[in-house]
């Protein structure tokens, strides 16, 4: 039992790996042409963005993938922050680019016939990153096994026999 104790450190180690190392999960279109991995999403939008207002005109181009825009900010920072202490963040960030890849793959509006260089796909390494991600949440079984402690009872009124009227 032990050993599943450290099972949440391990995987955001490995999912920090994944993450940095830059190992192919998917392939998107992104503005630097064919992005693989969380961390390219992130540095080609990171780069190609302004600071002045005109970021916010070059941006309407990519909301048709902003789920797997703002899934790759929240797994490079939830790989990070995954290093001090493994929370949700990197989990959340993997579920918002499974759906958008899924969102694009299934409700794409585009004809059957594409450019195959251009289409979307999703490699096998991204069942290890939401494994990995999954479990680097600490999950406390005992906690929600655990029956809720009983709650005192309030003690009915005690009527005075005085009359305050008088």
């Amino acid at each position: 039992m032990a050993k599943l104790s450290n099972l949440p450190i391990y995987a955001a180690r490995v999912y920090f790996f994944l993450i940095i190392l830059q190992i192919p999960f998917f392939r998107i279109p992104c503005r630097s042409g064919m992005c693989t991995s969380p961390i390219q999403i992130t540095s080609s939008q990171l780069i190609a963005s302004d600071i002045f207002p005109s970021a916010a005109v070059k941006a309407i181009p990519d909301l048709q993938r902003l789920e797997v825009l703002a899934g790759s900010y929240f797994s490079v920072a939830g790989a990070f922050i995954g290093l001090l202490k493994p929370q949700r963040m990197s989990m959340f960030g993997t579920l918002l680019i499974v759906w958008g890849l899924v969102k694009e793959g299934l409700l794409g509006k585009q004809p059957v016939n594409t450019d195959p260089t251009r289409s979307v796909y999703v490699y096998p390494t991204m069942l290890i990153a939401v494994l990995c991600a999954f479990s680097s949440v600490k999950y406390n079984f005992q906690k929600a096994i655990a029956k809720p402690a009983p709650r005192p009872l309030a003690k009915p009124l005690k009527s005075s026999k005085k009359s305050k009227l008088r």
